[in-house]
This record gives structure tokens, sequence and C-alpha cells, in this order.
């Protein structure tokens, strides 16, 4: 089953149950994004789109609010910890909202290389489980815009994938560890 919808001045149809990353070299506020309400945005440079610091500002953020949420939609590879940075608050933030929407856009800026990963693993196991569809936003200097869908196979060579599509984008590896 497929879902169409608008995001970044052209209507995409997006499998339900999978995880895509769009990357992007001109992000702009001017560009529309649906507005349904079943569309999540998160951490973009959008008018509504969520920022992760005022959405956490009213929620529990304990570790075992968190530990619960991460065993209810069987994460593997994260570890709940307290909720500081931004990978925590993003996956909280996901997982949170997971029953309330159908598709999530997240942008990527300001997570690291590893954590980008991470989050990719978990996610295409929550959208096969959940029937939902993510989007990561990947800022890049090259001269494209592209919607690729990540699967299994994509993520066991990532590194290769993802640096071929990000070209010469040093910004993006300010936060890769070596």
């Amino acid at each position: 089953m497929y879902k169409q919808i608008t995001i970044f001045d052209k209507k995409v149809d997006l499998e339900v149950g999978s995880v895509y990353i769009i990357f992007n070299n001109y992000l702009s506020q001017n560009q529309k994004l649906d507005d349904s309400r079943k569309i999540f945005y998160i951490n973009l440079p959008f008018q509504n789109s969520i920022k992760i610091s005022k959405y956490i500002d009213h929620k529990d953020l304990s570790i075992d609010t968190y530990d619960k949420l991460i065993k209810k939609y069987n994460l593997e590879f994260i570890k709940p910890q307290e909720i500081i940075d931004v990978f925590n608050q993003l996956i909280y933030t996901i997982i949170n909202e997971i029953e309330n929407h159908d598709i999530f856009v997240i942008g990527t800026m300001g997570v690291s290389f590893e954590s980008v990963k991470l989050i990719l693993q978990e996610l295409i196991n929550i959208a096969e489980v959940q029937k939902k569809i993510f989007i990561l936003v990947q800022d890049t200097s090259k001269n494209i815009n592209i919607l690729e869908k990540v699967n299994r196979l994509k993520l066991k060579d990532f590194e290769n994938w993802y640096i071929n599509n990000l070209g010469d984008n040093n910004n993006v590896f300010i936060f890769k560890q070596s």
C-alpha cells in the first residue's frame, strides 16, 4: 500500500511500512510541507515542524518512561538513559508520537553519523511492525534532491552508500567519530 504526500514541492508516493532518506541541498523555509494532521515533522527548519526542545519541555523525561517505550516498541539498539542529547530526545519524541501519526519527517541536523545509522536500524523495524512511514532529511552540499528507500542491505554498507550521496559535505562529518 502506498500513500501520496507533498514534500519539498514534490508529490511522492511512499510505501507504508518503509523508511526513506531525502538527500537535499536546498532546504528552505519557503518550500511547502504537506500539512496533514497525520504527518509529524520534527527538527526541520520549517515553521510547521516541531522543535525537540519545545516538545520535551512538558513531557515526562524519566528513564522509566523512556525504558517502557523502548520495550513496548522492541528497540534493540537503544539503551535507556537520561534524555539529554539530541539523539535520545529524537528517539523519545518519535516513539512517544508513534500512535498519533502515520508519516514522520525527521531532520537529521545535529545528529551524528553513527546515530543516523542507529536510528535507521530501529525505524526499519518500527515501520514494518507499526505500518508507518519514516523520512529522514539529510542536508547535503551536492546539487541533488534524491529520495531513497532504506533497507537492511544498504545499512550493511551504510558508510559507503551514505557518503556517496552526501558527496563533499564535510560539515556532516563534524559529528562523525573516528
